[in-house]
Protein backbone atom coordinates (compact mmCIF):
# COMPACT_ATOMS: atom_id res chain seq x y z
CA UNK A 1 0.00 0.00 0.00
CA UNK A 2 1.09 3.33 -0.83
CA UNK A 3 0.08 6.86 0.49
CA UNK A 4 0.80 10.05 -0.75
CA UNK A 5 -0.45 13.21 1.09
CA UNK A 6 -0.33 16.74 0.26
CA UNK A 7 -1.83 19.43 2.63
CA UNK A 8 -1.51 23.08 2.69
CA UNK A 9 -1.78 25.58 6.01
CA UNK A 10 -2.37 28.72 6.29
CA UNK A 11 -0.03 30.18 9.06
CA UNK A 12 -1.09 33.87 7.88
CA UNK A 13 -2.23 36.30 5.58
CA UNK A 14 0.65 36.06 3.51
CA UNK A 15 2.33 32.75 4.73
CA UNK A 16 1.66 29.39 3.64
CA UNK A 17 3.12 25.88 4.54
CA UNK A 18 2.92 22.66 2.84
CA UNK A 19 3.10 19.50 4.44
CA UNK A 20 3.61 16.70 2.13
CA UNK A 21 4.30 12.92 3.20
CA UNK A 22 4.48 9.68 1.02
CA UNK A 23 4.77 6.19 2.78
CA UNK A 24 4.64 2.48 1.58
CA UNK A 25 3.89 -0.04 3.77
CA UNK A 26 4.34 -3.74 2.57
CA UNK A 27 0.91 -6.17 2.50
CA UNK A 28 2.20 -8.52 5.02
CA UNK A 29 2.18 -5.64 8.18
CA UNK A 30 -1.32 -5.48 9.03
CA UNK A 31 -1.13 -3.33 11.87
CA UNK A 32 1.70 -0.37 11.85
CA UNK A 33 2.86 2.24 14.25
CA UNK A 34 3.23 5.65 14.16
CA UNK A 35 5.29 7.27 16.34
CA UNK A 36 6.38 11.24 16.90
CA UNK A 37 6.74 13.63 19.28
CA UNK A 38 3.60 15.93 19.94
CA UNK A 39 3.09 18.56 16.76
CA UNK A 40 4.79 16.10 14.37
CA UNK A 41 2.47 15.70 11.90
CA UNK A 42 0.38 12.20 13.03
CA UNK A 43 -2.65 13.29 13.53
CA UNK A 44 -2.38 15.48 10.63
CA UNK A 45 -1.74 12.34 8.14
CA UNK A 46 -4.45 10.37 9.36
CA UNK A 47 -7.03 12.93 9.10
CA UNK A 48 -5.94 14.18 5.50
CA UNK A 49 -5.86 10.25 5.07
CA UNK A 50 -9.85 9.86 6.34
CA UNK A 51 -10.71 12.91 4.44
CA UNK A 52 -11.27 14.62 7.10
CA UNK A 53 -9.24 18.10 6.46
CA UNK A 54 -10.46 20.07 3.33
CA UNK A 55 -7.40 22.22 1.88
CA UNK A 56 -5.86 18.43 1.35
CA UNK A 57 -5.08 15.56 -1.26
CA UNK A 58 -4.24 12.16 -0.91
CA UNK A 59 -4.18 9.24 -2.70
CA UNK A 60 -4.09 5.44 -1.65
CA UNK A 61 -2.76 2.97 -4.11
CA UNK A 62 -3.96 -0.35 -3.09
CA UNK A 63 -3.78 -3.60 -4.81
CA UNK A 64 -5.46 -3.65 -8.25
CA UNK A 65 -6.94 0.13 -7.59
CA UNK A 66 -6.10 3.73 -6.98
CA UNK A 67 -8.12 5.73 -4.44
CA UNK A 68 -8.63 9.48 -3.78
CA UNK A 69 -9.76 9.93 -0.11
CA UNK A 70 -11.84 13.15 -0.92
CA UNK A 71 -14.07 10.12 -2.78
CA UNK A 72 -17.23 8.07 -1.58
CA UNK A 73 -14.70 4.68 -1.33
CA UNK A 74 -12.68 5.87 0.90
CA UNK A 75 -11.75 2.36 2.81
CA UNK A 76 -10.14 4.72 5.73
CA UNK A 77 -12.17 5.27 9.12
CA UNK A 78 -11.24 7.66 12.04
CA UNK A 79 -10.74 6.96 15.96
CA UNK A 80 -9.38 9.55 18.03
CA UNK A 81 -8.97 9.58 21.52
CA UNK A 82 -11.56 12.28 22.04
CA UNK A 83 -14.11 11.15 19.08
CA UNK A 84 -17.77 12.65 20.03
CA UNK A 85 -20.81 10.63 20.22
CA UNK A 86 -24.26 11.99 19.58
CA UNK A 87 -25.19 13.70 23.07
CA UNK A 88 -28.89 13.18 22.59
CA UNK A 89 -28.67 9.68 21.83
CA UNK A 90 -27.88 6.30 23.79
CA UNK A 91 -25.32 3.68 22.77
CA UNK A 92 -27.35 1.62 21.15
CA UNK A 93 -28.49 4.72 18.68
CA UNK A 94 -25.33 5.58 18.18
CA UNK A 95 -24.42 2.38 16.78
CA UNK A 96 -27.21 1.77 15.09
CA UNK A 97 -27.36 5.07 13.49
CA UNK A 98 -24.04 3.88 11.84
CA UNK A 99 -25.56 0.55 10.64
CA UNK A 100 -28.42 1.84 8.77
CA UNK A 101 -26.13 4.47 7.19
CA UNK A 102 -22.61 3.38 6.03
CA UNK A 103 -22.26 3.50 2.94
CA UNK A 104 -19.30 0.99 3.17
CA UNK A 105 -21.08 -1.96 4.78
CA UNK A 106 -21.45 -5.21 3.18
CA UNK A 107 -22.51 -8.72 3.64
CA UNK A 108 -19.60 -9.77 5.04
CA UNK A 109 -19.22 -6.87 7.40
CA UNK A 110 -19.26 -7.61 11.36
CA UNK A 111 -22.94 -7.12 12.60
CA UNK A 112 -23.57 -5.21 16.00
CA UNK A 113 -23.48 -8.82 18.24
CA UNK A 114 -20.04 -9.72 17.61
CA UNK A 115 -18.90 -6.22 18.20
CA UNK A 116 -20.88 -5.49 21.26
CA UNK A 117 -18.88 -8.57 22.24
CA UNK A 118 -15.27 -7.77 20.64
CA UNK A 119 -15.32 -4.60 22.49
CA UNK A 120 -17.01 -5.69 25.70
CA UNK A 121 -20.29 -2.65 25.61
CA UNK A 122 -23.17 -4.96 25.71
CA UNK A 123 -23.59 -4.12 28.98
CA UNK A 124 -23.61 0.14 28.36
CA UNK A 125 -26.19 -0.13 25.65
CA UNK A 126 -28.88 2.17 27.05
CA UNK A 127 -26.74 4.56 28.71
CA UNK A 128 -25.94 8.03 27.31
CA UNK A 129 -22.45 9.54 26.18
CA UNK A 130 -22.50 11.46 29.66
CA UNK A 131 -22.87 8.74 31.81
CA UNK A 132 -19.91 7.07 30.29
CA UNK A 133 -16.42 6.91 31.32
CA UNK A 134 -13.24 7.96 28.83
CA UNK A 135 -12.63 4.55 28.48
CA UNK A 136 -15.94 3.22 27.74
CA UNK A 137 -16.58 6.44 25.04
CA UNK A 138 -13.30 5.00 23.78
CA UNK A 139 -14.78 1.54 23.35
CA UNK A 140 -18.03 2.60 21.94
CA UNK A 141 -16.46 4.68 19.13
CA UNK A 142 -13.98 1.84 18.59
CA UNK A 143 -17.13 -0.49 18.20
CA UNK A 144 -18.73 2.21 15.92
CA UNK A 145 -15.55 2.55 13.73
CA UNK A 146 -15.58 -1.59 13.00
CA UNK A 147 -19.57 -1.44 12.07
CA UNK A 148 -19.18 1.29 9.04
CA UNK A 149 -17.83 -1.15 6.94
CA UNK A 150 -14.51 0.00 6.21
CA UNK A 151 -11.39 -2.13 6.92
CA UNK A 152 -8.40 0.16 7.62
CA UNK A 153 -8.98 1.49 10.77
CA UNK A 154 -6.62 4.86 11.31
CA UNK A 155 -6.35 4.78 15.25
CA UNK A 156 -5.17 7.77 16.99
CA UNK A 157 -4.16 7.60 20.40
CA UNK A 158 -8.07 5.92 20.29
CA UNK A 159 -7.05 3.24 23.60
CA UNK A 160 -5.58 6.20 25.69
CA UNK A 161 -7.96 6.78 28.31
CA UNK A 162 -8.39 2.73 29.04
CA UNK A 163 -6.00 1.18 32.08
CA UNK A 164 -2.66 -1.16 31.12
CA UNK A 165 -5.14 -4.85 31.48
CA UNK A 166 -7.98 -3.32 29.02
CA UNK A 167 -5.47 -1.82 26.82
CA UNK A 168 -3.84 -5.25 26.36
CA UNK A 169 -7.31 -6.60 25.64
CA UNK A 170 -8.21 -4.07 22.98
CA UNK A 171 -4.65 -4.71 21.49
CA UNK A 172 -5.72 -8.51 21.21
CA UNK A 173 -9.47 -7.38 19.98
CA UNK A 174 -6.79 -6.01 17.18
CA UNK A 175 -4.53 -8.31 16.52
CA UNK A 176 -7.50 -11.38 15.89
CA UNK A 177 -9.43 -8.77 13.18
CA UNK A 178 -6.46 -8.23 11.27
CA UNK A 179 -5.66 -11.94 11.03
CA UNK A 180 -9.50 -13.39 10.83
CA UNK A 181 -11.21 -10.47 9.61
CA UNK A 182 -9.50 -8.18 6.91
CA UNK A 183 -8.62 -5.41 8.90
CA UNK A 184 -5.85 -3.34 8.86
CA UNK A 185 -4.63 -0.76 11.27
CA UNK A 186 -2.72 2.32 11.26
CA UNK A 187 -1.82 2.91 15.06
CA UNK A 188 -0.54 6.63 16.57
CA UNK A 189 1.09 6.56 19.88
CA UNK A 190 3.80 8.13 22.12
CA UNK A 191 4.48 4.96 23.37
CA UNK A 192 6.63 2.41 21.83
CA UNK A 193 5.56 -0.42 24.65
CA UNK A 194 1.69 -0.10 23.59
CA UNK A 195 3.03 -0.27 19.85
CA UNK A 196 5.11 -3.15 20.29
CA UNK A 197 2.13 -5.14 21.42
CA UNK A 198 0.21 -5.23 18.04
CA UNK A 199 2.31 -3.26 15.18
CA UNK A 200 4.79 -5.31 13.20
CA UNK A 201 6.30 -1.64 11.68
CA UNK A 202 6.76 1.21 12.95
CA UNK A 203 6.71 4.94 11.07
CA UNK A 204 8.68 7.24 12.65
CA UNK A 205 6.90 11.06 11.86
CA UNK A 206 9.23 14.08 12.55
CA UNK A 207 8.34 18.15 11.57
CA UNK A 208 5.75 16.51 8.82
CA UNK A 209 8.21 14.28 7.36
CA UNK A 210 8.50 10.52 7.74
CA UNK A 211 11.81 9.86 9.80
CA UNK A 212 12.42 6.42 9.52
CA UNK A 213 10.21 3.66 8.97
CA UNK A 214 11.24 0.45 10.66
CA UNK A 215 10.43 -3.07 12.40
CA UNK A 216 9.14 -2.51 16.22
CA UNK A 217 11.86 -4.52 17.11
CA UNK A 218 14.04 -2.15 15.67
CA UNK A 219 12.64 1.05 16.64
CA UNK A 220 12.70 -0.45 20.70
CA UNK A 221 16.73 -1.23 20.18
CA UNK A 222 17.35 2.32 18.82
CA UNK A 223 15.17 4.01 21.29
CA UNK A 224 17.34 2.30 23.43
CA UNK A 225 20.78 2.43 21.65
CA UNK A 226 20.22 6.14 21.30
CA UNK A 227 19.82 6.96 24.87
CA UNK A 228 23.84 6.62 25.79
CA UNK A 229 25.00 9.14 28.10
CA UNK A 230 21.51 10.64 28.57
CA UNK A 231 19.43 10.67 31.25
CA UNK A 232 15.63 9.28 30.82
CA UNK A 233 12.55 7.27 32.61
CA UNK A 234 13.72 3.77 33.51
CA UNK A 235 10.04 3.08 32.36
CA UNK A 236 12.06 3.59 28.66
CA UNK A 237 13.49 0.73 28.86
CA UNK A 238 11.63 -2.34 27.63
CA UNK A 239 11.60 -5.16 25.34
CA UNK A 240 9.02 -6.55 23.37
CA UNK A 241 8.54 -10.40 23.33
CA UNK A 242 7.06 -12.23 21.10
CA UNK A 243 5.85 -16.24 22.58
CA UNK A 244 2.86 -18.84 21.30
CA UNK A 245 0.32 -20.10 23.69
CA UNK A 246 1.06 -23.20 25.21
CA UNK A 247 -1.45 -24.31 28.06
CA UNK A 248 -2.02 -23.38 31.55
CA UNK A 249 0.78 -24.64 33.92
CA UNK A 250 0.07 -28.31 35.15
CA UNK A 251 0.92 -27.59 38.78
CA UNK A 252 -0.30 -23.71 38.57
CA UNK A 253 -3.75 -23.43 37.22
CA UNK A 254 -2.59 -19.08 38.08
CA UNK A 255 0.34 -19.92 35.31
CA UNK A 256 0.06 -19.28 31.18
CA UNK A 257 2.76 -21.18 29.58
CA UNK A 258 4.38 -19.51 26.29
CA UNK A 259 6.36 -20.72 24.33
CA UNK A 260 8.98 -18.10 22.41
CA UNK A 261 8.19 -17.63 18.92
CA UNK A 262 11.63 -17.84 16.93
CA UNK A 263 12.55 -21.69 19.52
CA UNK A 264 13.27 -24.76 18.24
CA UNK A 265 10.34 -26.37 20.29
CA UNK A 266 8.07 -24.48 18.40
CA UNK A 267 9.81 -25.13 15.10
CA UNK A 268 9.82 -28.87 16.02
CA UNK A 269 6.39 -28.58 16.63
CA UNK A 270 5.63 -27.71 13.48
CA UNK A 271 7.34 -30.08 11.25
CA UNK A 272 6.05 -33.19 10.81
CA UNK A 273 8.62 -35.22 9.16
CA UNK A 274 10.69 -35.22 11.75
CA UNK A 275 10.75 -38.20 14.67
CA UNK A 276 11.93 -36.78 17.80
CA UNK A 277 11.67 -38.71 21.03
CA UNK A 278 9.56 -37.59 24.42
CA UNK A 279 12.55 -36.84 26.55
CA UNK A 280 14.27 -34.82 24.41
CA UNK A 281 11.51 -33.19 23.03
CA UNK A 282 10.29 -31.96 26.79
CA UNK A 283 14.02 -30.60 27.36
CA UNK A 284 13.61 -28.28 24.58
CA UNK A 285 10.09 -27.54 25.59
CA UNK A 286 11.26 -26.74 28.84
CA UNK A 287 13.76 -24.28 27.79
CA UNK A 288 11.74 -21.96 26.02
CA UNK A 289 9.20 -21.40 28.70
CA UNK A 290 7.76 -17.74 29.33
CA UNK A 291 5.60 -17.93 32.42
CA UNK A 292 2.90 -15.57 32.40
CA UNK A 293 0.11 -14.40 35.66
CA UNK A 294 -3.35 -15.00 34.63
CA UNK A 295 -4.81 -12.13 34.50
CA UNK A 296 -7.84 -11.46 37.12
CA UNK A 297 -10.94 -9.49 36.28
CA UNK A 298 -13.46 -8.22 38.06
CA UNK A 299 -17.50 -9.71 37.56
CA UNK A 300 -18.28 -6.53 35.13
CA UNK A 301 -15.89 -8.03 33.12
CA UNK A 302 -16.62 -11.88 33.48
CA UNK A 303 -20.23 -10.92 32.15
CA UNK A 304 -18.58 -9.85 28.47
CA UNK A 305 -17.39 -13.15 28.11
CA UNK A 306 -16.17 -12.68 24.31
CA UNK A 307 -14.04 -9.70 25.70
CA UNK A 308 -12.43 -11.09 28.94
CA UNK A 309 -11.53 -14.19 26.48
CA UNK A 310 -9.30 -12.52 24.46
CA UNK A 311 -7.23 -12.07 27.57
CA UNK A 312 -7.98 -15.28 29.55
CA UNK A 313 -8.38 -17.56 27.60
CA UNK A 314 -5.80 -17.92 24.02
CA UNK A 315 -5.97 -20.55 21.93
CA UNK A 316 -3.10 -23.00 21.64
CA UNK A 317 -0.90 -22.06 19.07
CA UNK A 318 -2.28 -18.03 19.17
CA UNK A 319 1.22 -15.88 18.97
CA UNK A 320 0.87 -12.74 21.49
CA UNK A 321 3.43 -9.85 22.62
CA UNK A 322 4.35 -8.73 25.97
CA UNK A 323 6.33 -5.51 26.88
CA UNK A 324 8.97 -6.82 29.99
CA UNK A 325 10.29 -3.59 31.52
CA UNK A 326 14.00 -4.12 31.63
CA UNK A 327 14.17 -3.58 35.27
CA UNK A 328 12.40 -6.45 35.53
CA UNK A 329 14.97 -8.81 34.32
CA UNK A 330 18.14 -9.56 36.87
CA UNK A 331 21.07 -10.94 35.37
CA UNK A 332 22.83 -14.10 37.33
CA UNK A 333 25.45 -16.40 36.53
CA UNK A 334 23.73 -19.02 37.79
CA UNK A 335 20.43 -20.46 36.68
CA UNK A 336 17.09 -20.22 38.91
CA UNK A 337 16.96 -23.45 40.26
CA UNK A 338 17.03 -22.37 43.84
CA UNK A 339 15.57 -18.77 43.35
CA UNK A 340 11.51 -18.34 43.68
CA UNK A 341 12.15 -16.40 39.88
CA UNK A 342 10.35 -18.88 37.29
CA UNK A 343 11.24 -17.54 33.94
CA UNK A 344 15.08 -17.63 33.40
CA UNK A 345 16.43 -17.31 30.04
CA UNK A 346 19.98 -18.56 28.97
CA UNK A 347 21.46 -15.76 27.05
CA UNK A 348 24.53 -14.58 25.43
CA UNK A 349 25.44 -10.84 26.28
CA UNK A 350 25.25 -8.93 22.54
CA UNK A 351 25.60 -5.48 24.02
CA UNK A 352 26.60 -2.92 27.07
CA UNK A 353 25.12 0.46 27.12
CA UNK A 354 26.18 2.95 30.52
CA UNK A 355 23.99 6.14 31.40
CA UNK A 356 23.09 8.19 34.22
CA UNK A 357 20.45 5.72 34.98
CA UNK A 358 22.39 2.35 35.25
CA UNK A 359 23.55 -0.04 32.43
CA UNK A 360 21.53 -1.79 30.06
CA UNK A 361 22.87 -4.95 29.41
CA UNK A 362 21.28 -6.89 26.46
CA UNK A 363 21.60 -10.29 25.72
CA UNK A 364 19.79 -12.85 22.71
CA UNK A 365 18.03 -16.14 23.63
CA UNK A 366 16.17 -18.25 21.05
CA UNK A 367 16.52 -15.09 18.20
CA UNK A 368 14.98 -12.81 20.31
CA UNK A 369 16.78 -9.73 22.48
CA UNK A 370 16.10 -8.95 25.52
CA UNK A 371 17.27 -5.65 27.96
CA UNK A 372 18.34 -5.78 31.63
CA UNK A 373 18.44 -2.35 33.31
CA UNK A 374 20.86 -3.13 36.33
CA UNK A 375 22.86 -0.65 38.53
CA UNK A 376 26.40 0.27 37.99
CA UNK A 377 27.31 -1.12 40.83
CA UNK A 378 25.53 -4.63 39.93
CA UNK A 379 27.24 -4.47 36.64
CA UNK A 380 30.91 -4.07 38.03
CA UNK A 381 30.20 -6.72 40.68
CA UNK A 382 29.35 -9.37 38.04
CA UNK A 383 31.98 -7.72 35.85
CA UNK A 384 30.24 -8.91 32.43
CA UNK A 385 31.79 -8.60 29.15
CA UNK A 386 30.09 -9.03 25.13
CA UNK A 387 30.02 -12.56 24.51
CA UNK A 388 29.43 -13.87 27.65
CA UNK A 389 26.92 -16.56 28.21
CA UNK A 390 24.54 -15.55 31.56
CA UNK A 391 21.13 -15.77 32.62
CA UNK A 392 18.36 -13.51 32.77
CA UNK A 393 15.64 -14.14 35.13
CA UNK A 394 12.75 -12.67 36.05
CA UNK A 395 9.42 -13.44 37.82
CA UNK A 396 6.39 -14.56 36.02
CA UNK A 397 5.14 -11.78 33.77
Amino acid sequence: MNIKLWHKIKLSKHQEQVFEMEVTIDDKHKIVGMFGESGAGKTTMLKVMAGLVNAAQCTMHLPMHCINTKGRYNPCVYIGADSALFDHLNVAENLTLVIRHSESRQSNSLDLDEVLGLCGISSLMSKMPWQLSGGEKQRVCFARGLLTGKKLLLLDEAFSALDWKLRQVMHQVLRTLASKNGFRAIMVSHSLKELSLCASEVIVIEQGAVLNQMSIKSAVDYQIGSTQNVEVNKADYFCAVNGIFSHIDDQDSSLQVWLLSKSEAVSESQNNGQNKSKDKSRVQTDACRLYVKVPSVNSAEMNNNQFVSALLLPQKGEPRSFALNANQLSVSRHDNNQTSMVNCFPVCISNIIENTTGVVVSGRWHGQVFHSLITIKSFQTLNIKVDEKLYFVCKAL
